[in-house]
Order: structure tokens, then sequence, then C-alpha cells
């Protein structure tokens, strides 16, 4: 997930905080369905 852009969270530097949340909390599978659904591209 390093390379997702997080535009919502633009200049709040939390990127890596959501990373490593989501990284940890959510499986992959439904992280990148959820990203998905919120229009997240995961290269």
């Amino acid at each position: 997930l390093s390379h997702c852009d997080f535009s919502m969270t633009e200049g709040l530097d939390i990127n890596h905080e959501i990373n490593r949340m989501i990284s940890i909390k959510i499986p992959q599978e439904a992280g990148s369905k959820i990203l998905k659904r919120m229009g997240v591209i995961i290269s």
C-alpha cells in the first residue's frame, strides 16, 4: 500500500499511519476491496 494516494488526508502527514493501520488490522483482500470502493488504486 506504499504507493497509495490518500488525497483526503493530504497535508496531514498520516499516510504512513493509515498504511500501517490497514496492513495490520485489515486482511489484504478485504483491504483491497475497501480501498477500491474509496477509489484508491493499489499498484
